[in-house]
């Protein structure tokens, strides 16, 4: 089989969307089929990389000009076509006639562009840029929503009534998590100047404002309260502060806790998941939740929003608390830090909970919708 995979500008910087593609072309070639991930190249972004002010508009030239014409040859040549992310449904006027399919994430962007959270406004041309997703989406003869939170706000979302065309293929691991030896574990944290001996928790994500860095804080803010005879940090994974998250940190009092170390390899963050005493992960909204199943993989305790798709993702083995209560929250984790035996049957049922998310069974999934498509 021929597949086309059409995958994200480069400089968009979408780490999640690039590591599924890439999954996805790496798997699918391990299966015998004549795969190609094709991404628009940069031109004229190449001017200004970045997908924000001037950047962002060179790459929209980039993206939905230049790019036309390599992907309508590589349309010509694909039996099939698979638009890894949702965010590309406007390409589908040039691929509607070759069976395709393509992947939704998450519609937190669109609705975000209707008004459904209030914790963030969208400019005027973007709710024009996510309506028009919206629209392109609609109009797929087949999607794969990446989880059935996804699936439910699609719907809800959608002017289609017929949704007999949606289907649910959850993420599959894309690296090889489970827990580290201690040993090789600290040799890494070293190279960071992490001390082990103090015990930290560990948080995965940018600074946007579904993840709530700032109820991150004030979570924090309040652990540290209740565990006044112990000294423990906050690890953050992913993009540095920006000055206003690290002055409201400061004006919590915990920015001697916080230790960034950047955005790193799969490997170092399996070993700051198999030493860490769990990951606090308090998002206000995610399509999927990737740190949750990376983490139970590696055996860390996962303490994560009472929300889906949180809850669904992390099944019977994450800890849930309400994002709007943060003492609450605080004292949740800490309720669970002096329960060893609670702790074990979170890693317990972590490590099984995360082996259905297989990238193998996830790829099975979708090569029967290849099938079934053509």
């Amino acid at each position: 089989m021929k597949i086309l995979l059409i995958g994200n500008y480069p400089y968009l910087y979408s780490k999640s969307m690039d590591k599924y593609a890439n999954l996805l072309y790496d798997k699918l070639t391990e299966r015998g089929h004549i795969v190609r991930l094709l991404k628009p190249f940069p031109i004229l972004g190449k001017i200004k990389p970045s997908p924000n002010g001037l950047g962002k508009w060179l790459g929209y030239v980039d993206r939905f000009f230049l790019f036309i014409p390599s992907l309508k040859k590589a349309v010509s040549w694909a039996d099939i076509i698979h638009i890894c992310d949702h965010a590309n449904a406007v390409y589908l006027p040039l691929v509607k006639e070759k069976p395709h399919v393509v992947t939704c994430h998450d519609v937190i962007a669109i609705q975000n562009a209707c008004g459904d959270f209030y914790e963030n406004t969208i400019k005027f041309f973007g709710r024009l840029f996510q309506k028009w997703i919206l629209f392109s989406l609609e109009k797929s003869k087949n999607i794969i929503c990446v989880s059935e939170k996804t699936k439910q706000d699609f719907i809800k979302l959608s002017r289609n009534k017929f949704h007999n065309n949606i289907i649910v293929i959850k993420n599959g691991m894309n690296y090889p998590f489970q827990p580290l030896k201690n040993e090789v574990a600290i040799d890494i944290l070293e190279q960071f100047g992490i001390n082990y001996s103090i015990p930290f928790f560990i948080h995965v994500g940018s600074n946007v404002w579904r993840k709530n860095k700032r109820g991150l804080f004030e979570i924090t803010a309040k652990l540290s309260e209740l565990w006044k005879n112990q000294i423990f940090n906050l690890v953050l994974v992913g993009e540095a502060l920006t000055k206003e998250l690290f002055d409201y940190a400061k004006s919590l009092g915990i920015e001697s806790r916080i230790i960034q170390v950047g955005k790193i390899s799969d490997r170092e963050l399996q070993a700051l998941y198999s030493i860490s005493k769990g990951l606090i992960f308090p998002s206000i909204a995610e399509g999927f939740g990737w740190p949750i199943i990376e983490a139970q993989a590696c055996g860390c305790p996962v303490f994560t929003t009472n929300r889906s798709p949180m809850t669904e993702i992390g099944g019977k083995a994450a800890i849930y608390f309400d994002i709007e209560d943060k003492l609450s929250a605080a004292k949740i984790i800490y309720s669970v830090l002096n329960n060893p035996e609670l702790i074990s049957e979170m890693k317990k049922n972590g490590y099984e909970n995360a082996k259905q998310y297989s990238s193998d069974i996830m790829i099975e999934n979708i090569e029967k919708l290849y099938t079934n498509i053509i």
